[in-house]
Parts: structure tokens; C-alpha cells; sequence
């Protein structure tokens, strides 16, 4: 998956057993502005989630992600319209690589 698809999925993305997650749209920043659209691919597509991080997934939604349908995955931690690349690296890599 593309950094735009995986920082614009949302809980609906996310199958209940999270055995699969449907990648519907995207996002880039350029200028300074967010723009939310269609993949790069120009179509959403379901992508399979491998057996062994779906529990991960599952926990990441209990602990993580807002009850609302429409929750970012991974929400910006301040100001922002999205995640950025910095911040996902190390909080949600190096951080939790030490849990």
C-alpha cells in the first residue's frame, strides 16, 4: 500500500476480523493544502491482510482509533489534517518496537 492510501484509511476500511482492508481513497499535501481522492491506481481495491498482524490490527483499533466509522486508522498527533511520515515513523515504528 501507498503512504496516501494507508494514512487516509478509516475504521469502515478495516474488515470487523480486519482479514482485509479496502483502500477507497488518498491523500497528498502539496502547497501546503490536503487533497483526498482516488487512489493512485484511479480505483479502490481490497488489499488481504496477512494472518499475523491482524490481531495487531485489532488492538490498534481497540486502543487507537475513535469508535466512529469514519476514525482515521492513524490520526495526526497535532495539528494536521493527516499523519505525517516523521511522526508515523517514530512513534508507531520505533515506540512501539520497544513495547
Amino acid at each position: 500500500m501507498r503512504w496516501g492510501g494507508v494514512i487516509e484509511l478509516r475504521r469502515k476500511d478495516i474488515a470487523p476480523e480486519a482479514s482485509v482492508t479496502s483502500v477507497r481513497l488518498a491523500v497528498t499535501h502539496r502547497e501546503g493544502k490536503c487533497n483526498i481522492d482516488t487512489p493512485k491506481s484511479g480505483k479502490p481495491r481490497t488489499v488481504i491482510v496477512p494472518p499475523h498482524i491482524r490481531e495487531d490490527i485489532k488492538a490498534h483499533h481497540a486502543v487507537r482509533t475513535a469508535e466512529d466509522a469514519g476514525a482515521l486508522l492513524f490520526p495526526p498527533a497535532e495539528n494536521g489534517c493527516h499523519l505525517n511520515d516523521n511522526v508515523f515513523r517514530e512513534y508507531y515504528v520505533v515506540t512501539l518496537q520497544d513495547h
